[in-house]
């Protein structure tokens, strides 16, 4: 997935907890009343300024001008390398 898709998920590594303190941290943030806050950018993953951020890349191979066969990696996004490849 690209990374500004990635930024927009939830990230189960996360700790949180309210600015009261009243609640204890967790890995999502709760509202009064006991429900789930809406995604913020705090509680969602940070993509590839996360260790766990792998890139996902595209080789090509192409026949340079002298005739060798040069090689060209582009980087088209990523996953989380927490769990295994998707």
């Amino acid at each position: 997935m690209r990374e500004d898709e990635a930024k927009t998920k939830w990230c189960p590594m996360i700790r949180a907890t309210d600015e009261s303190g009243q609640f204890p941290a967790s890995n999502r943030m709760i509202i009064a009343g006991g429900g789930l806050a809406k995604l913020s950018p705090e509680i969602c993953c940070i993509a590839s300024d996360c260790m766990a951020w792998r890139d996902s890349s595209v080789t090509t191979y192409n026949d340079g001008p002298d005739g060798k066969l040069t090689t060209v990696s582009l980087v088209v996004g990523g996953f989380c390398g927490l769990a295994s490849k998707p």
